[in-house]
């Protein structure tokens, strides 16, 4: 994850939720989002939610502002 404000609001909200994350680091050939299967220029932070339930589905959100949209 890139030291970006956005990254670390988002955790912090996370954390207060309760909700269960993993936070991934870029690598240093910048291949992370690639390899979660986001475009190669995809703006941080975010979320990849691998479930098959009804309550949480599957989804893959970028930016701060859509992953709370998606989490609402």
């Amino acid at each position: 994850m890139p030291e970006k404000v956005e990254c670390y609001e988002t955790v912090a909200v996370l954390n207060f939720f309760g909700f269960p994350f993993e936070i991934e680091e870029e690598n240093m050939f910048g291949h992370s989002r690639k390899d979660m299967g986001f475009a190669k220029d995809a703006e941080y932070p975010l979320l990849l939610v691998d479930s098959n339930t009804e309550e949480m589905p599957a989804c893959e959100v970028t930016t701060k502002d859509d992953i709370f949209k998606q989490l609402q």
